[in-house]
């Protein structure tokens, strides 16, 4: 049989460097292959789901800080389309977390029924019950 895939023999690795801030796709430059490779192994892994949530919330803390040291308009100008790149990117790569969530409206009377229809995992269908 052939070698295992780079992502498993190199997972603690790109978890800890994920966890850590760098990029899916500088680390696959690294190792030679492509983010795709990276994610399609390890995209189902807990560690590796739980980093790239770290990843998120570091890069989006990251853009907060430079919003609030903004010295001049040129400096929050910049650190507000940071924020709002590391805001996008995150809630399409993590949508159940930072993800549009839909608005609902009840009189108050009845069950309220939400169907979240996840494309990235196995399209499964989400009922919130409110």
């Amino acid at each position: 049989m052939g070698k295992p895939p780079v992502a498993i023999t190199h997972r603690e690795e790109i978890i800890s460097k994920i966890a850590g801030g760098m990029s899916t796709k500088k680390i696959a430059e690294e190792l030679g292959v492509t983010g795709s490779a990276i994610s399609q192994y390890l995209s189902k892994d807990p560690e590796y789901q739980a980093a790239q949530l770290e990843f998120h919330a570091n890069r989006l803390d990251t853009a907060e800080e430079m919003i609030l040291n903004a010295t001049d308009v040129f400096e929050s100008a910049k650190a507000r389309d940071t924020w709002k790149a590391y805001s996008w990117r995150a809630s399409v790569e993590q949508k159940r977390i930072w993800g549009t969530q839909p608005e609902t409206a009840s009189n108050g009377s009845g069950v309220t029924i939400i169907i979240n229809r996840n494309q990235d995992e196995d399209n499964t269908i989400t009922i919130d019950q409110e």
